[in-house]
């Protein structure tokens, strides 16, 4: 709450100083900004509190360490890495709202799958829907930035990107807490007598309750989830880039 209050004092505080204040948000009012940023913002939410949940499933409900954890998200960088190299070039040519769509539902449809993790889970089925976030997560970020960027003039570009990498940084925190509550609260209601702290979530695992604990997670994946489909409404409202005009015949 203090953290949302301060952020929106710094916005009026820049909007009254305009071009004397660090970041001049008056030229940053244009319609693609706000909508693509929005989108962002929502989607680091999600994203983030993704890749807290995974590893947090492996540990506490598989009992694995934390290296076996860390493994789990590697199909994720891996199938940034595939798509992430050609995403910029394919929203030049067929634009960047689809592309950023198509990612988002690419990233849906992981997290679903992960929405059906048990305890007897394999490896092979969590990393395979990790693959799937990846390559819908390499479908993203590049085009969504360029969009951001439509209609500012040159010299508001560095302000653009200051402005966005502070609104994705907080989005990052904002989903990160929020899917820790989210969890406490599952774990409490799955494990009646439950904290919902996580040293005593893996004791209950310990006292053979994982299926339980698997409850708290999977229902804590379909929020994420849902956090993915409000992420879609910004996006959709980003203008398209307008056609350039032929160059004039000399």
């Amino acid at each position: 709450m203090a953290g949302g209050v301060l952020v929106a004092a710094f916005a009026a505080h820049a909007f009254r100083r305009g071009d004397s204040a660090l970041v001049d948000l008056r030229r940053l009012s244009t319609r693609a900004f706000i909508a693509a940023t929005g989108g962002f913002f929502l989607y680091s939410a999600a994203m983030f509190g993704l890749m807290i949940l995974v590893p947090l499933f492996a540990g506490i409900v598989r009992g694995e360490s934390a290296l076996d954890a860390g493994w789990l998200l590697a199909p994720m960088g891996l199938g940034a890495m595939a798509t992430m190299t050609v995403s910029g070039r394919l929203g030049d040519r067929f634009g960047g709202r689809w592309l950023v769509i198509g990612g988002i539902l690419c990233v849906l449809a992981g997290t679903v799958a992960l929405t059906t993790l048990s305890p007897d889970t394999g490896r092979a089925t969590i990393m395979a829907a990790m693959l799937v976030v990846g390559l819908g997560h390499g479908m993203i970020a590049p085009p969504l930035m360029a969009m951001a960027y439509q209609g500012l003039p040159r010299e508001a570009v560095p302000a653009a990107t200051t402005g966005a990498n502070i609104l994705i940084r907080i989005g990052s925190s904002f989903g990160t807490a929020v899917t820790a509550v989210i969890l406490q609260i599952g774990i409490r209601n799955e494990i009646p007598g439950a904290s919902g702290s996580l040293d005593e979530a893996a004791a209950h695992r310990a006292a053979e309750t994982p299926s339980l604990l698997a409850n708290a997670f999977t229902n804590t994946f379909w929020w994420t989830a849902v956090l993915l489909v409000v992420a879609l409404v910004p996006v959709f409202t980003v203008p398209r880039k307008p056609k350039q005009a032929p160059p004039t015949p000399a």
